[in-house]
């Protein structure tokens, strides 16, 4: 038996299969990103200990990521997602990957773009997930050579565009001047990088 779990924008996609579900799959768990209110969303506040501040801080400054420690965190404790964005703890983060890269720009702006970019991944990572005896990701296959390729867009590169469209768009200017827009100045389109059996050893741990 199989259990699948989607990540999905919004509800009005629920329950819109682009394939027939077989009979072996038992089970639907759909996480819906636009739920998430987190200005209205109040829960027990809790703070991180030094472990867990330490991955937090890892994971902004984009080393080596301690995914284990952060599951556990938002997992296993009651987390309100309104006091992590809002609290000393992601500031404190922020602030040194702000002060270390982005100097130049307006910390305010800086600040709630980084809020914006992290509320879907622990909203995800909050996420109850489904017991099982095995869990695989559909784009893991290409390590053990059952998929020829699949794609990688680096989060530095999305952070980095993020920041010179709302550095233009601060300043009432086009975002058409940045490597990658597109002609009606709505989108930037960042590259895709080719992921495949010879050189996935150096995106595994990305």
């Amino acid at each position: 038996e199989f259990v699948i779990l989607a990540i999905v924008a919004n509800r009005s996609l629920r329950g819109k299969y682009v394939y027939d579900l077989p009979d072996n799959v038992t089970e639907v768990h759909e996480l819906y990103l636009d739920d998430v209110d987190w200005e209205r969303e109040r829960q027990r506040k809790s703070r991180m200990n030094r472990k867990e501040y330490d991955a937090l801080r890892k994971l902004l400054l984009g080393q080596d990521t301690q995914w284990e420690i952060l599951f556990d965190f938002f997992q296993k404790k009651e987390i309100s997602m309104n006091d992590m964005l809002m609290g000393e703890d992601f500031f404190h983060g922020v602030t040194e990957f702000y002060k270390l890269n982005y100097s130049q720009l307006a910390f305010s702006d800086f600040l709630w773009m980084m809020r914006s970019i992290y509320l879907t991944l622990f909203t995800t990572m909050k996420m109850k997930i489904p017991k099982a005896d095995v869990y695989h990701c559909v784009c893991t296959g290409y390590a053990e050579g059952r998929m020829d390729f699949t794609v990688y867009q680096p989060m530095s590169s999305q952070i980095q565009a993020a920041v010179q469209a709302a550095q233009k768009l601060a300043s009432k200017q086009s975002i058409k001047e940045i490597e990658g827009a597109s002609q009606d100045g709505k989108y930037i389109l960042l590259p895709f990088e080719k992921v495949d059996r010879g050189n996935v050893a150096q995106y595994q741990s990305e």
